[in-house]
């Protein structure tokens, strides 16, 4: 009878030596998942981080409707991803803005300014009263959701930024000036634009482009030709060395190879054209609004919150386990 109740008692001993040791081995991993992330926790950017607006685009869509084709030539290797955004982030960094754009992969091979030579940026904000319903210039070959009438528009390429506003359109048309002048009078100076990995930043103080809070916006990506209209590459039928391929109408396919859509949307329909098109397809608008800034999650406070409750839980755990099973002398 007195061995039973040993044994019994060396049961319950063991099993919460067991349990403890579990709970004790968790804590541990979850310290060990920690410490690996402090890397991640550590890492602050000059501009702290505020982010207003922040959008995540398919991987992998840099093919316009979905059927476009690189050039042929080695400088558009590895044919594909060059054009590919995969990200964009406003963040204020009062008295600026940074726009940060996220591409698979970004390579240089003409050896441009900012060190990135293949896309091109284009970016219509609608943060002001009245505004244009058009493209500053047509050679996208799209045309934009009217109900989004444009402000201010970035141009943004390896060897520039570039602000142009509606009323510049017929200045534009009657000057003639060389696609890298350094003296081009819609050139950005302000602008500071760095490169970090596959990550394009632009930074340009408020006053310049105005409140961005509760703004709309396109934004389109092309490949960059400077003898090209509006310096967009060709989309032709079947690609050649220096252009795309895929056209089913060359006079109306969008020169435009990736974009940000509303969630609901497909950037491969929003491009197709359909059979009997006789006009360019139309871009819809995206809207940044207070609300967006909450809903963006940090994933640094992610990683402190999960790794938190679950530490906290598993004490309560060891503790609850302690007063069930109590160590008997």
């Amino acid at each position: 009878m007195i061995m039973k109740k040993n044994k019994n008692k060396t049961r319950k001993m063991g099993g919460t030596r067991v349990s403890r040791g579990i709970c004790k081995f968790l804590i541990f991993i979850c310290i060990v998942f920690l410490f690996l992330s402090l890397p991640l926790l550590a890492r602050e950017d000059n501009d702290k981080r505020n982010i207003i607006f922040q959008i995540d685009d398919p991987v992998g869509d840099d093919w316009g409707p979905g059927s476009y084709t690189y050039p042929r030539y080695k400088h558009f290797e590895p044919f594909k991803g060059l054009f590919d955004l995969t990200r964009f982030s406003i963040i204020d960094a009062d008295p600026d803005y940074i726009l940060e754009f996220a591409f698979t992969e970004i390579r240089d091979p003409w050896r441009s300014k900012y060190g990135f030579s293949h896309p091109l940026i284009q970016i219509y904000f609608d943060n002001q009263p009245g505004g244009s319903t058009e493209l500053f210039r047509p050679g996208a070959r799209v045309k934009l959701d009217s109900n989004a009438p444009w402000d201010v528009m970035l141009n943004i390429t390896g060897w520039w930024v570039r602000l142009f506003r509606p009323t510049d359109r017929e200045r534009v048309k009657s000057m003639k000036i060389p696609w890298n002048d350094t003296k081009n009078p819609f050139e950005l100076s302000e602008a500071v634009v760095t490169l970090e990995e596959n990550v394009i930043k632009v930074q340009l103080p408020k006053t310049i482009i105005g409140d961005l809070s509760k703004a709309k916006f396109f934004l389109l990506i092309g490949a960059f030709f400077p003898f090209g209209e509006d310096h967009y590459r060709e989309v032709k039928k079947v690609s050649d060395d220096w252009a795309f391929g895929g056209s089913t109408n060359p006079e109306l396919s969008p020169r435009v190879l990736d974009i940000l859509v509303p969630d609901g949307m497909v950037q491969e329909e929003v491009l197709k054209l359909s059979q009997n098109a006789r006009d360019f397809v139309t871009i819809p608008y995206i809207a940044i609004s207070r609300g967006t800034e909450s809903m963006i999650f940090n994933e640094k406070i992610l990683i402190w919150v999960v790794t938190l409750i679950v530490i906290v839980l598993l004490a309560l755990v060891i503790k609850i386990k302690s007063k069930k099973d109590p160590v008997r002398k």
